[in-house]
């Protein structure tokens, strides 16, 4: 068995850590938001070079499963 941590102290250290780094909900979800679109004009980009590459004038499906691979790699966080 684990040894236990005294309640108090458990959440002591917690704010003290937590406290530095504390974001708002609201901030959080602009960032995942501009992360969004962000690599989805990566995306985008990424498939009409593609198109170009092939010489046609749209961008279709294909093209887009072609390079998200790519896209999805660069865009981890």
């Amino acid at each position: 068995m684990l040894p236990k941590c005294p309640k108090q102290k458990l959440k002591a250290s917690l704010k003290k850590k937590t406290h530095r780094t504390h974001i708002k909900p609201t901030k959080v979800d602009v960032l995942i938001w501009l992360g969004y679109i962000t690599m989805m004009q990566k995306l985008a980009k990424a498939a009409q070079l593609q198109a170009r590459e092939e010489k046609q004038n749209s961008v279709n499906s294909y093209h887009l499963r072609k390079v998200a691979d790519q896209v999805l790699k660069s865009c981890k966080a």
